[in-house]
């Protein structure tokens, strides 16, 4: 029992003694457990706070969006209605619009289906879009370009229509475009245009629009002038409809003394403003003649044109295997006798917008031909092979550069197309009464005066020297009633008559009451009844045979000396009312 005690206490004791070391760890697990959890709870919370910060966040983003897209949907909504009000105006007034147009365009259109009826050149062009072409009623639009050109943004389509148009609305196969302006010592427009009509027959002329572009800002005398000359020289082809004339309208144009220095060329202020002007021009051109024609043709307003050109240039079109092609070379030089497709038109004239300060035309539709179709990772050669099938060249050439003055103040330009080949002149010949011809002017080579009066070649002298003169003596004296002398020729346009005097002697003095007023008699027994005008060099007039009765003698008179030569191209001393045009040939030029 006692021992029982012994071990009994004992195994109370260690009994005691693990429970109160199972307390005490007990008791710091518990602690400890509570630190942990205590730190888990705020780090749980600082989760819990970031994430609401979160939510808060987007939360805004949404609200942020949900206002956009009320503005949007309000905006929008807005848009479309006033989009459908637009669309309707232009509903209503198409209707009205073509119901009182179309009565005035049926001819236009009959004009069209009878043109493409004969014309080789169907495929290329469908009838409605001829039709709905001839029915426009603007003659010019820029609808691409307006907002990248600074000083056109915001302006209406009408304040860039022609300040002045001479026109029939002629639809053709081929839109002929020749700008003109002026030049320190010459113009050369009206050869040009003669050497164009010349090269014509009636039928190709019936197909044909030619624009003459008259965009000279700085002298509005000329423009007059120019418009003035026209009409009197070429009346009957713009009552047909075959010629056209169009000056455009200042606001088109920018501000040329703000324009940027140049970086490429290191060109002079006056050089720039000139390319860019000449840029802006045939962009303007090429706008008015887009709606014009099927296919365009740029010329200048120095050059001469091969017989037969036109129906020349419709063949090769039909005969070409290809419809792939943007621009038909007709001439080598710079940008003459450049063929385009009218419905291609607009790509041009923004790309030489764009640019018009920065390269001249001729080299910027090279360089857009290189933008559409040159691929940089390849050689140069392969860029040249693929560009031939966008720019096809024709040889031999059908219009020569002939001018010597250029626009651009102080350059001269001597530059001759060698693929042309040898230039040969009409000559016109004319019923003339039989004369003795007497002249004091140097004759050069074989171009005799008698050779122009009898219709055979032109005639060419050197430079007059003061009172030189040509003197026609009439076997037999007649009744001269009209007359027609014209000097120059497209191959020299500037060896004209300038202030020659025309004059006459009739067999018997004319009686005091019947002396026309513009008749000025002279000491030896002749009236001078006109002068060559300094611009046509030509004379054209009509002489009443009651007053002069029977001429035995006509003269004309050069009082000063020039330092041009002299070619006469033309003679008709007619006994008729009505021309005596006889027959014309072609012979070369020099």
């Amino acid at each position: 029992m006692k021992h029982f005690s012994r071990y009994g206490a004992l195994l109370l004791f260690v009994i005691f003694i693990f429970y109160s070391i199972s307390f005490l760890n007990i008791t710091n697990f518990g602690a400890r457990t509570s630190n942990e959890r205590k730190e888990s709870l705020e780090y749980l919370k600082s989760k819990i706070d970031y994430l609401q910060g979160l939510v808060d966040s987007k939360q805004s983003d949404i609200n942020n969006l949900k206002e956009a897209f009320d503005s949007s949907f309000t905006y929008y909504k807005e848009l479309i209605e006033k989009q459908k009000i637009f669309l309707d105006n232009i509903r209503n007034h198409s209707i009205e619009y073509f119901s009182d147009f179309n009565q005035s365009n049926q001819e236009a259109i009959h004009d069209i289906k009878s043109w493409l009826l004969k014309s080789n050149l169907t495929n290329y062009s469908s009838l409605s879009s001829l039709v709905y072409k001839s029915l426009t009623n603007l003659d010019v639009e820029f609808k691409d370009v307006f907002d990248l050109l600074p000083h056109l943004n915001g302006l209406s389509q009408q304040v860039i229509q022609p300040k002045f148009k001479q026109s029939k609305n002629r639809f053709g196969s081929i839109v002929i475009g020749i700008p003109t302006i002026k030049r320190e010592k010459a113009s050369y427009l009206l050869e040009t245009l003669k050497s164009v009509f010349d090269a014509m027959n009636d039928e190709e002329k019936d197909e044909a629009v030619i624009v003459v572009f008259i965009p000279e800002l700085d002298d509005q005398s000329f423009v007059q002038t120019t418009i003035e000359n026209l009409n009197r020289a070429y009346n009957s082809e713009l009552e047909s409809g075959l010629l056209e004339i169009v000056v455009p309208p200042a606001e088109f144009y920018p501000n040329f003394t703000l324009l940027p220095q140049d970086r490429v060329f290191n060109d002079s202020r006056e050089r720039v403003k000139w390319r860019t002007k000449q840029n802006y021009d045939f962009a303007y051109m090429m706008a008015y003649s887009q709606k014009r024609g099927i296919y365009y043709l740029q010329l200048e307003d120095d050059v001469v044109a091969k017989n037969g050109f036109f129906t020349t240039i419709k063949n090769y079109i039909v005969q070409l295997n290809t419809n792939e092609w943007m621009i038909i070379e007709f001439s080598q030089l710079g940008f003459i006798g450049k063929l385009f497709k009218c419905n291609q038109l607009k790509y041009f004239v923004n790309f030489f917008l764009m640019f018009a300060n920065n390269k001249p035309v001729d080299w910027l539709f090279d360089i857009m031909l290189d933008v559409k179709i040159c691929n940089p990772d390849k050689p140069s050669e392969h860029c040249l092979r693929s560009k031939t099938l966008l720019k096809i060249r024709y040889k031999p050439s059908l219009f020569q550069h002939v001018g010597i003055q250029s626009s651009l103040k102080g350059k001269t330009q001597k530059l001759k197309d060698k693929d042309f080949g040898k230039s040969f002149l009409p000559i016109v010949s004319h019923q003339n009464p039989s004369a003795k011809i007497k002249t004091s002017l140097k004759t050069y080579m074989k171009h005799t005066i008698d050779s122009v009066y009898l219709g055979n070649n032109f005639f060419w002298s050197m430079s007059p020297a003061e009172n030189d003169y040509i003197l026609f003596q009439f076997y037999k004296p007649t009744y001269i009633r009209r007359y027609y002398i014209k000097s120059g020729n497209p191959e020299h346009p500037e060896d004209k008559l300038y202030n020659a005097t025309f004059h006459i002697k009739p067999q018997r003095p004319i009686q005091a009451d019947k002396l026309p007023k513009n008749y000025i008699p002279t000491s030896d027994s002749f009236y001078i009844i006109d002068t060559f005008s300094n611009q046509l060099g030509t004379i054209k007039g009509h002489i009443n045979p009651n007053v002069t009765g029977l001429i035995s003698e006509v003269r004309i008179h050069i009082p000063k000396k020039t330092d041009t030569w002299i070619i006469i191209s033309e003679i008709d001393l007619s006994s008729k009312e009505t021309d005596t045009k006889i027959g014309s040939k072609f012979v070369p030029s020099n």
